[in-house]
């Protein structure tokens, strides 16, 4: 799921964020846990935001970070995978349009 195009991820409701010297702490309040996210990882949960797919979150990333798209989708993949494993974030996937 992660890796298709026409999914588009959000941060849950119940994960709450707060910047700490320069790391994003997030707080799972169904499971109060903790959790740390630095660099990429916080550009990725700020931009989660609103609703976003994996080619949106690459060419963002891609921009700040002055990278292809292609060149950061593994990375920003592995980043949803994990954030999707912990249950920060949603995933809804699309009917691809023809």
């Amino acid at each position: 799921m992660i890796s298709q195009p026409n999914t588009t991820f959000t941060s849950c409701s119940h994960v709450v964020s707060s910047n700490i010297g320069g790391s994003l702490a997030l707080l799972d309040t169904k499971s109060d846990r903790y959790f740390s996210l630095n660099g990429t990882g916080a550009t990725v949960w700020e931009l989660l935001e609103t609703p976003r797919t994996l080619p949106d979150l690459c060419s963002e990333i891609g921009k700040k970070y002055q990278l292809s798209p292609e060149e950061c989708r593994d990375d920003i993949a592995e980043i949803l995978t994990a954030l999707h494993h912990e249950g920060l974030i949603e995933g809804e996937r699309h009917a691809a349009h023809n």
